[in-house]
């Protein structure tokens, strides 16, 4: 399919693209998203902005971490975001080698905030769209709505801890 799609010589459009109708492409907005095995590419179309080629993903390939992930967020790259209040962990507690990002204000800081900027407030380099990123709460429900906004955002190694600080707690205190 990808072969076809350089065989239209760029003369494409966004409707053209549209009416293409192939089970790994898909059009949303003006982006062009396909199902890739592995790897994602972009390429540039003159009559189009960009057209992306990627993995397309939904709630339900969202990973699932589960605790031993968590333990080994110390020891590897994955960027922990906890998305529960501030409150919420003055309570409770935080993750160990966690940051917090609210859920209602995780897709303008995800989106919005520079590099540096993140990095300053929360001690971690600005995920890219390959950062791997758990994202965590109480007991996964408000985790899985913050994957899903990494996603639709662009973020293509997200996860959900579905058990949250709760299951955290409950297996720390064995």
């Amino acid at each position: 399919m990808f072969s076809q799609l350089k065989r239209l010589n760029f003369r494409l459009n966004y409707g053209l693209l549209k009416s293409l109708k192939h089970p790994q492409i898909t059009v949303i907005a003006s982006n062009v998203h396909y199902v890739v095995p592995k790897d994602s590419c972009t390429f540039l179309l003159p009559q189009l902005p960009v057209v992306r080629l990627q993995k397309m993903y939904s709630q339900a390939t969202v990973k699932i971490a589960n605790f031993d992930n968590i333990q080994a967020v110390k020891e590897n790259s994955t960027l922990l975001i906890d998305v529960r209040e501030p409150s919420e962990l003055q309570e409770t507690g935080v993750l160990p080698s966690s940051i917090n990002i609210p859920l209602n204000d995780l897709e303008n800081i995800l989106k919005n905030t520079d590099g540096k900027e993140f990095l300053s407030k929360y001690g971690k380099n600005k995920p890219t769209s390959n950062t791997p990123i758990i994202f965590s709460c109480r007991s996964g429900v408000r985790s899985a709505k913050a994957a899903n906004i990494a996603i639709n955002l662009g973020f293509i190694n997200v996860s959900n801890f579905e058990g949250g600080w709760l299951e955290w707690e409950e297996k720390t205190k064995l």
